[in-house]
C-alpha cells in the first residue's frame, strides 16, 4: 500500500511504441486520477501522436501536476 512514507511511483517509458492496431496509443486506458501517494511518470516522444494525446490529457490536470520544466517529457503526479 502506498503511503507518505512509502510512495508508489509508476513509470511508463515508450508510449510512442504502444500498437495502433488496439488503439492503446490513444492513452483511454490511463486513469484519470490516482491515489494518495500514488504518482504516474510517462514519456513518448514528441513526433508520435501520444505526444499530442498526452498534452490534451495534461489541460485537465492541476497545474502542480505538470512539469513543464522537463519538456518534453510529461510528468503527471
Amino acid at each position: 500500500m502506498a503511503s507518505a512514507e512509502r510512495p508508489l511511483v509508476l513509470l511508463l517509458d515508450g508510449l510512442n511504441q504502444l500498437s495502433f492496431e488496439h488503439r492503446a496509443d490513444r492513452l483511454n486506458w490511463l486513469p484519470r486520477t490516482l491515489p494518495a501517494d500514488v504518482h504516474l511518470i510517462l514519456s513518448t516522444t514528441t513526433d508520435h501522436p501520444t505526444f499530442r494525446v498526452l498534452r490534451a490529457m495534461t489541460s485537465w490536470l492541476p497545474e502542480s501536476s505538470v512539469d513543464g520544466k522537463v519538456a518534453p517529457m510529461f510528468i503527471l503526479l
